[in-house]
């Protein structure tokens, strides 16, 4: 597979457009044929000076919709994960987050584990998640600070596996970028900075 991401002219106020194109010509997929052609996408990405602050989108009641459909009935509570995970963005970077994302929990119905052998699993998002506030940084070093443990940070030049990370969140981390820069997506001096909070049980 191959990863190209090309910026693309900078819009007013402060909006940085992109392109990326993946060639999947070469990947396997389960049980289907890989694309014939490549797949691309366009976005954008906001810098600080372009992007509205979070505190101030909540507080105008912006995101309601999206935290509906994440969370239902119960807005005030999911205004209030919002924040305390952005202010514990601001005390760990001592700036504020650019961005929010939810990787919520799943129930699998029926199935489970079946899909390690190429099977059919069942499964749904549960509003119980992993909330994070996070923000791009240029230090080449992904920073993650999860309530109630040590921060965690992962050198993106450094992708080689270490022993002592072994069975660990750093190891996670490291071993992604590893095949993202196996895969062709150019790290450079790319880094990322979370604060994360966890509804989910255990």
């Amino acid at each position: 597979m191959r990863l190209d991401l090309k910026p693309l002219a900078q819009q007013p106020g402060g909006a940085l457009p992109f392109a990326f194109q993946m060639d999947l010509s070469e990947v396997e997929w389960y049980g289907g044929k890989p694309f014939a052609q490549p797949v691309r996408v366009e976005g954008q990405v906001r810098n600080r000076a372009g992007a509205l602050e979070l505190k101030a989108r909540l507080d105008r009641g912006d995101l309601d919709k999206t935290l509906g459909l994440l969370y239902g009935e119960d807005l005030a509570g999911a205004r209030a994960r919002c924040r305390k995970v952005t202010e514990a963005f601001e005390r760990a970077f001592g700036k504020a987050p650019e961005t929010l994302f939810s990787a919520p929990g799943r129930t699998e119905i029926g199935g489970n584990h079946t899909d390690h052998q190429h099977g059919r699993v069942l499964a749904a998002g549960v509003n119980l998640d992993i909330l994070a506030a996070a923000a791009v940084n240029h230090t080449g070093v992904v920073r993650f600070q999860s309530e109630g443990y040590p921060m965690i940070k992962v050198d993106l030049r450094e992708l080689e596996p270490k022993e002592e990370e072994k069975n660990s969140s750093a190891a996670l981390i490291r071993g992604v970028a590893a095949r993202m820069a196996r895969l062709g997506c150019s790290l450079g001096d790319w880094g990322l900075g979370a604060a994360l909070g966890s509804s989910v049980p255990g």
